[in-house]
């Protein structure tokens, strides 16, 4: 970004080095929390593992770079998240004037997404629901604002995404939004921990959930307050993200104590990750999950 210390990083680990910078020598309760537009939306498996080494404490991600961090031994904890209706969950996308009118015209055809995210699960659920495999297509991995350009400018012929880029995509590049069988996944939001926030109770974490929920009941009461402050952040034009937020329903802003809804939903992310042979190991979610949080009354 453009704002202080903002710019361009050779890679995460530079940019979590960067992080850990802006503090002196002192370690004690550091605390990072990932928010806003684009860097939100990209976070990705090694950024996680690069905010870890960095002893970085707090981010907001969504379900399925959480699975890769987990394979590969990132020291982490699921302390809170939240499940939405399929308004958050991602997209399956065709330009305007695709012949492309469900995931079987998927076969031979460049497909983009974002490896490591979100976006990929979605892809893989529509593809099996064809009885297609990744070895079926040509995948594209693009970030997630050069998927949208992409999509535009006829350089791949599908794009899996989540907003806002969705919203982007259709009002500005008319693509057009195709329905596939989801396998029963759930769209979620996480928020993860270094686990050593979490020891003794986590009374830091504890109360810093709490001012969460409280900034999420307030965003919900002041919805047209929240539109704002998030336009800006994100640099998008208020009716982009009063579009966005409409997809989620009545509260669209909310952090709750982990589920066991939120747990089986990521045990199924995992399980169809390891079938398409993304991650080379089993890994148990049940594993990385706190339930030390009991919101404030």
């Amino acid at each position: 970004t453009d704002g202080d210390g903002g710019g361009k990083f050779a890679d995460a680990h530079s940019l979590a080095d960067a992080v850990t910078a802006m503090w002196g020598p002192e370690p004690a309760h550091r605390l990072v929390v990932c928010t806003g537009g684009e860097p939100l939306l990209q976070l990705d498996p090694p950024l996680i593992e690069a905010m870890s080494a960095g002893a970085i404490d707090f981010g907001a991600v969504g379900d399925t770079p959480v699975v890769y961090a987990q394979a590969s031994g990132v020291d982490l904890r699921i302390v809170a998240g939240k499940v939405y209706g399929e308004g958050l969950a991602n997209k399956f996308l065709v330009g305007a004037g695709s012949t492309i009118s469900d995931a079987a015209g998927l076969k031979g055809r460049k497909v983009g997404y974002t490896r490591g995210s979100s976006a990929e699960v979605s892809a893989l659920a529509a593809l099996e629901s064809a009885g297609l495999t990744v070895a079926d297509i040509q995948p594209v991995f693009l970030a997630p604002g050069d998927g949208v350009s992409a999509l535009g400018q006829g350089a791949v012929d599908a794009l899996f995404t989540w907003d806002p880029f969705f919203t982007i995509a259709q009002q500005r590049a008319g693509a057009r939004e195709l329905r596939f069988d989801r396998a029963g996944l759930l769209a979620t939001a996480l928020f993860i921990a270094r686990t050593a926030l979490t020891g003794g109770g986590g009374p830091l974490l504890t109360a810093f959930l709490d001012e969460l929920a409280a900034e999420a009941r307030w965003a919900n009461a002041n919805k047209a307050e929240a539109v704002r402050l998030l336009a800006g952040a994100a640099r998008m034009p208020e009716a982009e993200v009063e579009a966005m937020l409409g997809r989620l329903g009545g509260d669209p802003f909310g952090i709750e104590p982990p589920s066991a809804e939120l747990e089986g939903n990521q045990q199924r992310v995992a399980d169809m990750l390891l079938k398409a042979g993304s991650i080379k190991q089993p890994v148990k979610v049940s594993e990385i999950f706190w339930r030390g949080w009991t919101p404030a009354a």
